[in-house]
């Protein structure tokens, strides 16, 4: 039996065009994007849609930092041009941003992009994706003109639409959105919360390198914290230790892992 076509596939088969099947509806993944986090189609299937949402969220809360930090604003307001170039995150862009491409599979709710699992469906059935709020902190920004309410709000809104459970990202948002107010002791914690996510999930991220260079620049990372992303015991790490320094070595040791543990809620 030959195969039924649409009249748009006959029209395309009869210009001469190739016929579009249901494959092309995710052939974006197949190209080479020029996205650093997300560059080829193996690359977007390896995440599930849990961690594309907390990619999201963590690039938001960073460029809202960026964009407060003098030396790094600049950096802040042209990516977020490169990110609204084309006004919305509907279409597959294979010159998006890290950011463009994490928000557009979360508003399509592209699962075949994905792991494709039943659980990446069930998690982006339940996104309620706040593009008008996510719109207006880009262009705000874009334009260099973004409020410190309209930031709090959206980072708010943002945590609880896509989902983000883990609680050290929530406890990370309700210091960075309020950046220019923070001492340097929380913005330290802040920023070594962030580091340790870009490290562990996220190592090409286009803003983890700016991330650091703020890090360094400021003197903002927490030596010798524990990393949040991945818990451990550490009783046997801690006797070694101990036994390994002297009483004032380990005193600085045993701090940076309280920061870590408050990094961690």
């Amino acid at each position: 039996m030959e195969p039924k076509y649409t009249r748009t596939q006959w029209a395309a088969m009869e210009g001469g065009h190739v016929m579009e099947t249901d494959d092309d509806k995710f052939g974006f993944v197949k190209d080479l994007n020029e996205s650093r986090e997300y560059r080829t189609r193996q690359q977007v299937a390896n995440h599930t849609a849990r961690e594309i949402a907390d990619h999201a969220f963590v690039d938001l809360m960073v460029l809202w930092i960026l964009y407060n930090e003098y030396k790094f604003s600049v950096v802040a307001i042209k990516y977020a041009q490169r990110t609204m170039m084309y006004s919305n995150f509907k279409s597959y862009r294979q010159n998006g941003t890290d950011l463009y491409m994490t928000l557009h599979l979360l508003q399509s709710k592209n699962a075949d992009a994905l792991t494709a699992s039943r659980s990446d469906n069930a998690f982006l059935g339940k996104i309620n994706f706040p593009e008008q709020k996510i719109k207006a902190f880009m262009n705000g920004m874009k334009m260099n003109g973004l409020s410190s309410s309209v930031a709090r709000m959206t980072l708010q809104d943002c945590e609880r639409k896509f989902n983000i459970t883990t609680s050290g990202y929530r406890s990370v948002r309700r210091l960075a959105q309020d950046w220019p107010k923070l001492s340097e002791t929380q913005r330290a914690l802040v920023v070594t919360r962030l580091l340790q996510f870009y490290r562990t999930h996220a190592r090409r991220s286009e803003l983890f390198g700016f991330l650091k260079d703020l890090a360094r620049t400021r003197k903002l990372e927490i030596r010798n914290a524990n990393n949040a992303e991945k818990p451990r015991s550490i009783t046997a790490k801690t006797a070694a230790a101990a036994a390994a320094m002297g009483a004032g070595a380990y005193a600085g040791y045993a701090a940076g892992n309280a920061l870590g543990r408050w990094l961690a809620k």
